[in-house]
C-alpha cells in the first residue's frame, strides 16, 4: 500500500512509505536499500503505528538533505550523522563515550529540533550548569550523581568534535560554540607513585596471569590496552619488542594503536624478566592474545578487558591494603614521573611512551618546573656550577641546550 505522504526525490527517484503484508511493517526505499520505518497493523492515515512511521520518514529525510540544509540542519540532524560517522571509523569505546555525552544532550529540553544555528554558548553553559547539579543515578535512585571538571571536559571535547566534524564536512558553516573553553584539568600523576613495595605487594596478591601483566607494565610504563591487543604477530624478536604500526601500514581488520592515526609506529621496548614473560607467550599463543585470563572449570583462557582488569584491582586492593589510587595505568604514571626526575628528556619520553611532547608537558609540567630538578640541570649553564667553563669556551654543554 502506498500512502500519500510529504514525498522526497532524489536522484530522479521518490522515496515515500509503503505497507508489506508479508513483512508486518512500514518501509521506505532511499538510494536503493530498504529501511523498516515501523513495525504493526496496516493503520494508515491517523493510526499509531503510522504515525510512528511518518515521523521515521521525516527523520531519514532530513538526514538525506543534510548536506543542502546547511545551519537550517536541526541539532539531531548533525549529532545522528556525526554518530554514525564515529561507529564507522572508531573503536567500539569511542562510539560509546560520545553517545554518553551526546545523546542525553540531545534528550535535554529543546535541543533536538533546534536548529545548529541556534546552539549558542549560552544554552550549553545552561545545561553543564544543569548537569553539575545532584541528580538520582539511573540504576540507583539511592545515589546521586552529578558532573565534576572530568565530566564537563570531555562533555565539551565531545561537543566540539562533532560541530568541527559537520564544518569540515561542510554540512553547517560554523561551529555554533567556537571558544566554549574547558575546565583546567588537575594532573594526578603525582598521586599515582607505584613504589617498589607497593608492586611488590601487587605481586604477592596477584594469580599468575594478572601478574604477567604487572610485571610488563612495571618495566616498560605502556598503556595496558596495548598488552590487551598485543599478539605474536606485534612481537618483532630483533627488537625484543611489541611493534603496533601506523594507520598506513595496518593490514585490514588489524588493531591499531592510540596515535596510529599520526602514522607512527607505537615500540614498546622489553627487557630482563617483562621479554621473557611475552617470549614465553608468544610461544604459547601463536594466534590470537598474548595475555589471557586463566582459564576457569567449563571455561577457557580469556581476553582481558577493562572491566575485568578492574574487579581484579578492586580484589586487589582489599586484599593488600594498596591505595585507592592505585590502578594498573599507575605504573605509566610512575614510568613517567621516574623519567623525568632522573633529568630525562621529554622528547625522547614522549617517543618511548608514544606520547606527544605536549601531552607531556599538559599532564608532567609539575615536574618539567620543578626548581630543585632544575637546579639539579643547570650545573653546565651558569657561573658558579661545575662546567661553566665549558659553557663559555662553546663546548658540549652549549650544544646540549641547544638540541
Amino acid at each position: 500500500m502506498l500512502l500519500s505522504v510529504p514525498e522526497f526525490r532524489h536522484a530522479g527517484c521518490k522515496s515515500s512509505i509503503r505497507y508489506y503484508e508479508s513483512k508486518g511493517g512500514y518501509f521506505t526505499e532511499y538510494r536503493g536499500k530498504k529501511h523498516r520505518l515501523a513495525t504493526g497493523p496496516d493503520d494508515g492515515p491517523a493510526g499509531p503505528t503510522f504515525l510512528e512511521a511518518l515521523g521515521a520518514f521525516r527523520r531519514l529525510m532530513e538526514l538525506a538533505h543534510a548536506p543542502a540544509a546547511g545551519d537550517q540542519n536541526t541539532a539531531r540532524v548533525v549529532f545522528e550523522l556525526y554518530l554514525r560517522h564515529v561507529a564507522e571509523t572508531k573503536k567500539p569505546k569511542t562510539l560509546k563515550s560520545r553517545q554518553d555525552f551526546l545523546l542525553p544532550f540531545l534528550a535535554h529540553g529543546k535541543t533536538a529540533g533546534m536548529r545548529v544555528g541556534d546552539l549558542k554558548k549560552p544554552y550549553v553553559e545552561a545545561y553543564i550548569a544543569h548537569m553539575k547539579e545532584p541528580r538520582p543515578h539511573k540504576h540507583c535512585p539511592t545515589r546521586s550523581v552529578r558532573w565534576r571538571s572530568g565530566g564537563v571536559r570531555n562533555f565539551i571535547s565531545c561537543q566540539h568534535a562533532c560541530l568541527n566534524w559537520a564544518v569540515k564536512r561542510e554540512l553547517i558553516p560554523a561551529n555554533p560554540v567556537k571558544g566554549l573553553e574547558s575546565p583546567a584539568g588537575r594532573s594526578r600523576g603525582g598521586e599515582c607513585r607505584v613504589t617498589a613495595e607497593m608492586h611488590r605487594r601487587a605481586l604477592g596478591g596477584s594469580k599468575s596471569d594478572f601478574r604477567q601483566l604487572l610485571v610488563v607494565l612495571e618495566a616498560t610504563g605502556c598503556r595496558p590496552s596495548e598488552l590487551f591487543n598485543a599478539e605474536a604477530r606485534h612481537f618483532d624478536a630483533s627488537l625484543g619488542a611489541v611493534v603496533y604500526r601506523g594507520r598506513a601500514h595496518l593490514e585490514e581488520g588489524e588493531v591499531s594503536h592510540k596515535t596510529s592515526n599520526k602514522d607512527k609506529d607505537r615500540i614498546i621496548f622489553l627487557s630482563g624478566e617483562a621479554l621473557g614473560v611475552v617470549k614465553g607467550l608468544v610461544a604459547k599463543y601463536p594466534e590470537g592474545p598474548l595475555f589471557r585470563t586463566n582459564a576457569r572449570k567449563g571455561h577457557p583462557a580469556g581476553r582481558w578487558t577493562d572491566d575485568t582488569v578492574h574487579k581484579r584491582v578492586r580484589r586487589l586492593r582489599k586484599k593488600t591494603g594498596l591505595p585507592a589510587a592505585f590502578s594498573p595505568y599507575s605504573y605509566r604514571h610512575e614510568a613517567h614521573t621516574a623519567y623525568l626526575e632522573a633529568g630525562g628528556g621529554i622528547e625522547d619520553l614522549a617517543a618511548i611512551m608514544g606520547n606527544t611532547p605536549e601531552v607531556i608537558r599538559r599532564h608532567y609540567s609539575h615536574l618539567c618546573d620543578n626548581p630543585q630538578r632544575l637546579k639539579k640541570q643547570s650545573g653546565n649553564v651558569f657561573p658558579g656550577f661545575p662546567g661553566f667553563s665549558v659553557w663559555r669556551s662553546g663546548g658540549l654543554s652549549r650544544r646540549l641546550l641547544i638540541r
